[in-house]
């Protein structure tokens, strides 16, 4: 081989080895839109759930408030008071709950208010 055609063989092959690392670097750089872009898509995922689950935690929350406030003994607004060392009581008229504490008290007066349990 003459020194030309050992030139342009030394050129082609590094214009080659060029290309195939420029191709290699356009590839890398499409595997890291690929993966962010999933890792884009699973961030938008997860903001999404947290936000679902949050939603449903507010919505349980004013449910719950919505119930208590519902509640016979807060609609009706017994009397409440201690019987005894033991027992208190939540009176409204002939409607008498019984409990341990105030709330079992109240949970007697609800469920006897609305027809649950006897008086």
């Amino acid at each position: 081989m003459t020194e030309l055609e050992n030139l342009q063989l030394e050129f082609a092959q590094r214009s080659l080895k060029a290309i195939e690392d420029s191709q290699q670097k356009i590839l890398d750089l499409q595997e890291k839109e690929a993966t962010w872009g999933m890792v884009k898509a699973w961030n938008e995922a997860e903001k999404t759930k947290q936000e679902k689950l949050a939603s449903a935690r507010t919505h349980k929350r004013l449910e719950s408030q919505a119930a208590s406030i519902l509640r016979p003994c807060n609609q009706m607004r017994p009397t409440i008071k201690q019987e005894d060392d033991y027992e208190w009581v939540a009176i409204f008229g002939d409607v008498v709950g019984r409990g341990p504490t105030p709330e079992t008290a109240c949970q007697h007066f609800d469920s006897i208010w609305l027809g649950k349990d006897e008086l």
